[in-house]
């Protein structure tokens, strides 16, 4: 039995879906526990703990059996203070790319670090388009500046203004902001959690992603 813990197991969360894929694909017997549902069953095996370290200490204490790996990430050159810490008193570190091992090691981590990239999803298929108007961009606002989401709309209305031909499409996880705070028209407003397939329907309905993300993976 291994234990998989993360700050979430909704598939619409990063973690969630890379703790959802886990337990499709490893060759195991898994047991899922998050926040809100831990599990007092015995890891002979060990435990995956995913999410930020400084979230680790939620499962500590019914994830002490066993090898303990942490599977997490951090899209920025400097960890937060105490990261280092908890990821060394890890077995075995795991990270989906090359600069964030080497951001873990310059912070001083000393626990074997792995990059495995988290690939792409099977629902991701190529796809032709028939050309046509309205031509549509696709931007994404959550995490504030983060995804640049806020930029892609002011490039696009500087663009195109209220040009009918042209119509940008935003995406937010959750209702966060009022859609009265952008013009409607040639805006659509896109504020839900959606799965991995209805996110396939998203991307294929536009033809333009606007991504100036600052700090992203």
């Amino acid at each position: 039995m291994i234990n998989i813990c993360s700050p979430s197991l909704n598939p619409c969360d990063s973690y969630g879906l890379i703790v959802r894929k886990l337990e499709q694909y490893i060759d195991a017997d898994v047991q899922l526990s998050d926040h809100q549902r831990p599990r007092q069953i015995p890891a002979h095996d060990g435990s995956i703990f995913c999410g930020w370290p400084s979230e680790f200490a939620d499962y500590s204490a019914w994830c002490s059996q066993g090898p303990r790996i942490a599977l997490t990430m951090w899209e920025s050159s400097k960890l937060p203070n105490g990261w280092a810490n908890i990821l060394n008193a890890m077995d075995a570190v795991i990270t989906p790319s090359h600069f964030c091992a080497n951001v873990f090691a310059e912070a001083g981590v000393t626990t074997p670090i792995h990059v495995a990239p988290l690939g792409v999803s099977e629902e991701y298929k190529p796809t032709r388009r028939t050309p046509g108007e309205p031509i549509r961009f696709l931007a994404f606002l959550d995490r504030g500046v983060r995804k640049g989401g806020y930029a892609a709309f002011a490039m696009f209305k500087r663009a195109f203004g209220e040009d009918k031909r042209y119509r940008i499409v935003l995406k937010q996880r959750r209702r966060q902001e009022s859609i009265e705070l952008f013009p409607v028209g040639n805006v659509e407003l896109v504020q839900d959690n959606l799965s991995e397939s209805e996110l396939v329907a998203l991307y294929t309905s536009c033809d333009v992603l606007i991504n100036p993300c600052a700090g992203e993976g």
